[in-house]
């Protein structure tokens, strides 16, 4: 299935043919500065298109430094389309909340994050590599004043924890997993009930049941 974002590329450079190749290669952008910049090739009949679009490059030469800096980026820093110069076009997030994900939907995913929380900071507190596979753990803290998930703002300031586990191709990331404690997060919204409400909550029901059973 060809990938929205290698699509969108292709798009602005007229629609015409199928995308055959999702590559990245070194080109010189109008201004003269050497950029990265994404290459991809159409077909128009017998005659070949070329589309590129030119990005600066921020690549770390060690991929836990790549992680941690593109995470700092897009969720403390507010620039989620740092994503652009780490990730392939076909790169494939797994979000616990939003699933499947491509490259313009993890993007968005990040901006949601810092229009919920504007004071959103993001730290990494380890990582660790081996081969083309990087894990860490990361810590995001933030004021909710801006609407997150359906939620309104609720002015409570919270902490949320989770680990990421990222798959790289050629030194840029192809695949992302992230899990983070959703349930948690709710909670301190005060969206959802905590565990001393469950539990007082089927204490009351439990004892309203007895009563009515003993009627």
């Amino acid at each position: 299935m060809q990938n929205p974002e290698v699509a969108k590329v292709f798009a602005e450079a007229g629609g015409r043919g199928a995308v055959l190749f999702d590559v990245r290669m070194p080109c010189r952008a109008p201004r003269g500065d050497l950029d990265l910049a994404y290459l991809g090739f159409v077909m128009d009949g017998m005659a070949p298109a070329v589309s590129c679009r030119p990005r600066r490059c921020v690549m770390a030469s060690d991929p836990k430094e790549t992680i941690r800096m593109a995470l700092v980026e897009m969720f403390d820093r507010g620039h989620p389309e740092i994503l652009e110069n780490v990730g392939w076009l076909s790169f494939v997030g797994h979000d616990p909340v939003r699933g499947t994900l491509s490259l313009g939907e993890t993007r968005d995913l990040a901006k949601g994050f810092k229009v919920g929380f504007p004071d959103l900071r993001c730290s990494v507190l380890d990582a660790i590599s081996e081969g083309d596979r990087v894990a860490c753990r990361w810590r995001m803290t933030g004021t909710h004043r801006g609407p997150f998930l359906g939620f309104e703002p609720t002015g409570r300031r919270v902490v949320l924890d989770g680990i990421g586990y990222f798959r790289l191709h050629e030194d840029r990331v192809a695949e992302e997993w992230l899990e983070y404690d959703v349930l948690g997060l709710l909670r301190q919204l005060g969206v959802v009930p905590t565990i001393d409400e469950l539990r007082e909550q089927h204490a009351s029901e439990a004892g309203s049941s007895e009563t009515y059973a003993n009627h």
